[in-house]
């Protein structure tokens, strides 16, 4: 059935941090501050002589700079995770027929909460080559981030090459259990590591070429506009790990999709916020001069050709049809023009604004927050699905004091373990001796995870529109859990997430998913709401009802 009232659904920490020039600015703004948004590795203390030492601890601060400057370099070393030797490849195993691999009421293929409906093993033809770069007994998918990639690009071996780079193990072992676990109509899931061909809108647009005509992709995973822009001109399939305007994705339709909300959802939630939680009430979450005043409301809104140059119009709109409220004063900013965002933050500095709505990622909001730090200037900064700013990682970089002064609304799930998530658990399950890298499960599993959604959905005639349908009829995701998200696909939605969950920085708690000091409260226990469905009642900054994250009880 079509996508409507009642379907939810969830995600893991994936694609909407930055495009690698993006991060490489940050970087060069951040590395003082970079030692403390490092990951340890999991928590396994007391696991770990079940995990082969050949296993990688998660990223150290000289990796991530490394990979970082590697991405700036198009080299092909970055991989966001330390090297180990190589390590044994899993015994092969068994294959069974999908029908006796079912979990859950309804029965789903896997375990995961996004999982599509389990289906019977295919039998009989399934077409051959039904589309471009499908074949009878293949069809590739490629994924691309600014961290968690392999330094050996190009399609995944199905065993290990000599020197395996730890994250390439990883990408074979999730190849090797989709391949296990789903029904692909008799074709086998090939996954490509993209190249890193440059920022550039040129250099984009050729890097996208060079996959959908040398490396034969069907579908991709990646962050920059003009790469899936070219591929889906070719007919092909991508994910962008940023949410669009719905003008973008009915443009590329049935081509280009996302994990994220929609730019349009999440601007009509934004000012919906605004109405029923901020006006007419006082800064009471703004420190210094403002604090306890009258809230005095400005937006500043990450504008360019990245995100297709969003506007705060669209906030500001919003806020007028909620509730006629449009005394703001407001600012586009480039985060690529440092002088543009501390204008931005000068004007609102100068107008004694109290509370400042804040729809930038992490440059934007590096420069801004550290010019307010020098300038002894706290007001309330509220952020709704801001770039991956809205999740603990990303605040973290910072290393701001005025994170102290920041809530709003979250896409991503509660934070869990990291042992506890779909990613691990799944590449667990075929090779228990090795832990896979944390950075690719968690910046490429969950759209990839989609894909195949679509593929296994699509049946044996497997094309753009069929895949598209395959997404359609999968029941809308109903919130599995307190740690989950909820939401679907549907016709004029081509968007996962649905909702939002409340947040608010305490510093004092504790990151359950990685264990750094400092993370995102969730107001009553990570409940999730939709547009149109938020009440007036302040929660944050009150332990009252508030979660870090998901403890899972006792297996």
């Amino acid at each position: 059935m079509g996508k409507g009232v009642g379907r939810g659904r969830t995600g893991s920490r994936g694609a909407q941090l930055l495009p690698v020039a993006y991060l490489l600015v940050a970087m060069a703004l951040a590395l003082a501050v970079l030692p403390s948004a490092l990951r340890p590795p999991p928590d396994e203390a007391s696991a770990s002589a079940q995990l082969s030492p050949d296993a990688p601890p998660d990223a150290e601060a000289e990796t991530i700079i490394q990979s970082l400057q590697q991405a700036a370099s198009r080299t092909a070393g970055a991989s966001g995770s330390g090297e180990p030797p190589p390590t044994t490849a899993p015994p092969p195993l068994e294959r069974q027929a999908s029908r006796g691999q079912c979990f859950g009421d309804p029965p789903r293929q896997t375990e995961s909460a996004y999982a599509p409906p389990c289906r019977p093993a295919f039998t009989g033809d399934n077409g051959g080559a039904t589309w471009t770069n499908v074949t009878g007994d293949e069809v590739r998918v490629g994924f691309w981030h600014a961290l968690g990639m392999p330094r050996e690009r190009g399609p995944i071996s199905d065993d290990p090459p000599p020197g395996e780079s730890a994250v390439h193990r990883t990408v074979r072992v999730i190849q090797a259990y989709f391949n296990e676990r789903y029904e692909l109509s008799g074709r086998r899931l090939r996954l490509v590591a993209i190249e890193d061909d440059g920022p550039s809108e040129e250099e984009q647009r050729a890097s996208a070429l060079h996959e959908a005509e040398v490396n034969r992709l069907f579908a991709a995973v990646h962050l920059n506009f003009p790469f899936c822009d070219e591929l889906t001109r070719r007919q092909l399939m991508c994910f962008n790990g940023n949410g669009f305007q719905d003008d973008v994705y009915e443009e590329h339709s049935p081509f280009w999709w996302s994990y994220q909300m929609g730019l349009d959802k999440v601007d009509r939630m934004v000012g919906e916020y605004v109405c029923k939680k901020l006006v007419g009430r006082t800064a009471d979450f703004a420190r210094g001069v403002h604090q306890g005043r009258p809230r005095r409301i400005g937006y500043i809104v990450e504008s360019w050709a990245n995100n297709r140059f969003r506007t705060y119009e669209t906030i500001r709109r919003s806020a007028r049809d909620h509730c006629g409220f449009d005394e703001v004063h407001a600012a586009n900013v480039n985060p690529e023009d440092p002088a543009q965002i501390g204008s931005a933050l000068a004007q609102m500095r100068a107008n004694d604004v109290t509370t400042i709505v804040n729809q930038t990622g992490l440059v934007a909001s590096l420069v801004m927050w550290s010019a307010a730090d020098s300038q002894g200037y706290f007001p309330e900064w509220v952020m709704l699905n801001s770039y991956g700013m809205d999740f603990g990682d990303g605040a973290r970089l910072t290393g701001s004091r005025q994170l102290d002064g920041v809530f709003g609304m979250s896409g991503w799930e509660l934070p869990r373990r990291f042992q506890e998530t779909d990613c691990y658990r799944a590449y667990k399950s075929i090779d228990p001796a090795n832990a896979p890298d944390q950075n690719w499960c968690r910046l490429n599993w969950i759209s990839v995870e989609h894909i195949v959604n679509g593929i296994q959905e699509a049946g044996p005639n497997l094309t753009p529109e069929t895949f598209r349908d395959g997404l359609y009829d999968m029941p809308l995701q109903e919130v599995r859990g307190p740690w989950a998200i909820g939401g679907g696909y549907g016709p004029g939605d081509h968007s996962f997430v649905d909702d939002l969950a409340e947040i608010w920085w305490d510093s004092s708690c504790v990151d359950p998913d990685g264990g750094e000091p400092g993370c995102y409260q969730h107001t009553e226990g990570g409940r999730r709401w939709r547009p149109g469905e938020l009440d007036d009642v302040v929660r944050v900054f009150n332990r009252e009802g508030s979660v870090a994250g998901y403890e899972p009880g006792p297996r």
